[in-house]
């Protein structure tokens, strides 16, 4: 069924090589084939890739890539460290891989994720795509659907390192790399069937999200997960809404800052602060309500909104909390993770997104504002 199938005889950017119409990006610190495998690795900030022009990509007929690989190094946290992309000239599908996950992205746009070791075995991965709908396998078994929404104009197929992040690197052995113009078709050959637009973006089109990731701090350590900056567009009259889906292995002992999530929006802020065995709601630091959850047993979603004065907290969907707020904080920004400055209130979670809203507060459900 491919269009192009690449083994890893020799590599695939060499003259000699079959079909060499793959171009290389970047400079590979390791690229070395011994037995059919070819070994790659970038270092610091240099990146490393492979890439395919394909004209006859069509988003309409639909298209496939995958890719044969056993992880040996993967990136920290940026999506872009270690790759493989299809752009079909209307959408781009993306697969981050990372050493116990994988992100599903809608170019830069986080959608799913699959918790798995990348590292322990070669695994085959691969992206089917048709209109807006999007399948994701591995190791013959589907792990994602999303719908496609930003537009692109490329045709290509892209695999490697294209982070000039410092640190977020790729290392790997790779076995296979291949693509199909000719529709996208699941592991059995079938062709994939759409995905039907997911609930949770009827409910909320996210403004921002990020996806897929691990934090854990010890000691005196700090961590904000990449939050912090300014998000000028809230907006405490229009309401806003923050959420996060994770999972806590450890969780601080007392400490009200050592795991927490805050939604500021130049008026008002409200905190979640997470333990063992409860979550605590606050207005700003002052503490005002808790409840009572094993936040360690299996993911949970943990949902803020506020609008003028009012903050409502939901667990899985179920409202846990209304208070209303009195400090004030001129700030405009999210915050999430371990801001303790103690010796051993720390956090140590597994994090499947984190989102924020800017345009209302928006309760599980549907839209429509919570005050």
């Amino acid at each position: 069924m491919w269009t192009k199938f690449t083994g890893m005889g020799i590599a695939p950017d060499t003259p000699d090589a079959p079909d060499a119409e793959w171009a290389t990006g970047g400079s590979f610190a390791v690229k070395s084939v011994v037995k059919g495998v070819l070994t790659v690795a970038t270092r610091g900030t240099d990146l490393g890739n492979f890439l395919q022009l394909v004209p006859e990509f069509n988003n309409a007929v639909g298209s496939t890539a995958e890719v044969r690989l056993k992880l040996l190094d993967g990136p920290k946290t940026d999506s872009d460290g270690a790759m493989l992309s299809i752009s079909d000239g209307l959408r781009e599908a993306k697969i981050a891989f990372f050493a116990d996950h994988i992100n599903i992205l809608d170019q830069s746009e986080f959608k799913r994720f699959s918790w798995m070791d990348t590292t322990d075995d070669f695994h085959t991965y691969r992206i089917a795509m048709i209109g807006d709908s999007l399948r994701v396998y591995v190791d013959g078994a589907e792990v994602a659907a999303a719908t496609l929404r930003r537009q692109v104009i490329g045709r290509q197929v892209l695999f490697g390192d294209f982070s000039t992040i410092g640190g977020e690197n790729m290392g790997a052995r790779v076995d296979y790399l291949a693509y199909s113009v000719n529709g996208a078709m699941a592991p059995d050959g079938s062709p994939i069937k759409t995905v039907e637009r997911d609930e949770e973006e009827q409910a909320i089109p996210w403004t921002w999200t990020k996806g897929g990731f691990v934090i854990r701090t010890v000691g005196k350590e700090n961590e904000p997960a990449g939050t912090g900056y300014p998000i000028k567009e809230f907006d405490n009259s229009l309401g806003s809404t923050l959420e996060v889906k994770m999972r806590i292995l450890e969780a601080p002992a007392s400490g009200f800052n050592g795991g927490a999530l805050s939604l500021i929006d130049g008026q008002r802020e409200g905190k979640l602060s997470f333990f063992n065995d409860r979550i605590e709601i606050r207005d700003q630091n002052d503490f005002r309500e808790a409840y009572e959850i094993d936040t360690t047993d299996e993911f949970h979603v943990y949902r803020l909104t506020i609008v003028e004065d009012t903050m409502k907290a939901y667990v899985d969907g179920m409202e846990v909390a209304v208070v209303t707020l009195a400090n004030s904080n001129k700030e405009k920004k999210i915050l999430f993770g371990d801001f303790s400055a103690e010796e051993g209130e720390n956090i140590y979670a597994q994090v499947e997104y984190l989102a924020y809203y800017v345009d209302g507060a928006i309760a599980p459900k549907g839209p429509g504002q919570t005050k």
